[in-house]
């Protein structure tokens, strides 16, 4: 399975948004002049050091909400502001803040922002489309609406190893480590395998469950509608899969 990189290459202080398809400019295919710009030092980032540029770490995201917002998200992370280690943050955690805002495309005002506190720098935030959104917090998943506003929908008694969702956004994905078994042989065999889970977004209902020898980095199998990033911008006709 292709393994997904968190990090972008190059994030200027500028999003442009593309509301056309490319057009041909001297026989060669260019993207079509942005329709929006939008400052985002003015919201607080200060893009990504060179080296959080190449770590596999997620460090922001992007996703339209409709036509005329925007969720960004990003690590809040800075040098002269010492983070509050919460109680419930192990040494063994990389606690940091995700600041999240929400912005009219329209007057580049901000509709709703808030701070996210969060254990490690694994995905954290994934689109099921219609303004709502998935949020892990360490091994809780909560359901984001366009108002930020949190609703618990899932907690793993288990550590989360990895997650994600299908194709067509109705599936969670949830990786953990296999329980202990009393049996002491079939413990040592089985305390590097992973259990994965299919769980229904709506109900929470297990639909699918197997083990794996190791965590499994899923990718989806047929094209979705997503924004992409390229070294200008934001293109909003863009499919992966």
């Amino acid at each position: 399975m292709a393994k997904i990189r968190p990090h972008v290459a190059y994030l200027g202080l500028l999003v442009l948004v593309f509301l056309a398809e490319l057009e041909v400019v001297d026989g060669q295919m260019k993207p079509a002049r942005p329709n929006t710009q939008v400052d985002l030092s003015s919201f607080g980032f200060s893009g990504l050091s060179p080296l959080n540029r190449f770590r596999e770490r997620f460090n922001l995201s992007l996703n339209f909400i409709g036509s005329n917002h925007l969720l960004f998200t990003f690590n809040a992370y800075s040098a002269q502001v010492l983070l509050e280690r919460r109680l419930d943050c192990a040494s063994t955690n990389a606690c940091h803040i995700v600041r999240a805002i929400v912005i009219d495309l329209r007057n580049s005002e901000v509709t709703a922002e808030t701070d996210w506190y969060l254990y490690d720098y694994r995905r954290y935030l994934w689109s099921l489309g219609y303004g709502r959104f998935l949020l892990r917090r360490s091994n809780s998943i909560f359901l984001v609406g366009p108002d930020l506003q949190e609703k618990l929908l899932y907690s793993s008694p288990d550590e989360l190893l990895w997650s994600g969702i299908t194709a067509d956004r109705k599936q969670l994905i949830l990786e953990s480590r296999v329980q202990a078994n009393t049996n002491t042989e079939q413990h040592e065999q089985d305390q590097s395998k992973v259990k994965i889970e299919f769980r229904d977004e709506d109900s929470l209902g297990v639909l699918k469950t197997f083990t794996a020898p190791a965590v499994c980095e899923m990718k989806a199998l047929r094209p979705v509608p997503t924004p992409l990033v390229t070294n200008l911008g934001w293109e909003r006709s863009a499919r992966v899969g």
